[in-house]
């Protein structure tokens, strides 16, 4: 049951992300081009950005903790770590998973791996 409970938050929080982004073309566009890692936008879409990189990075935590605690299957850290290597390519992404007190240590290593895993950030931290 805890487990079913803890899937439909998950669940629940894809859905609401779903929504927001989905809501206007302007979110939209801003939120696919997280993972291309391309120039910083400038103006009101650089905070949209910003924020939808908050939403994106806590719904991939939540996974990450379902993963970790039993409530995803086994293969759930190897596509979510396949999910996040094109998102920490780009360095503003990347700053807000290792920022201090947000997200655990184990996450925070987690997409650092991620990252190093990531063809042309070799060696990047």
């Amino acid at each position: 049951r805890e487990a079913q409970e803890f899937i439909h938050a998950v669940l629940s929080m894809w859905v609401s992300l779903d929504t927001v982004v989905l809501q206007r073309d302007d979110l939209l566009h801003v939120a696919e081009a997280i993972p291309e890692a391309g120039a910083e936008p400038s103006g009101v879409a650089r905070h949209q950005e910003r924020w939808l990189s908050l939403m994106f990075l806590n719904a991939f935590y939540m996974d990450y903790l379902g993963a970790t605690n039993g409530f995803h299957p086994e293969q759930a850290l190897q596509t979510l770590r396949q999910v996040l290597k094109s998102y920490v390519a780009n360095e503003r992404f990347y700053a807000l998973t290792q920022y201090p007190g947000a997200y655990d240590p184990g996450f925070r290593e987690f997409c650092r791996s991620a990252r190093q895993r990531h063809p042309g950030q070799e060696g990047a931290s």
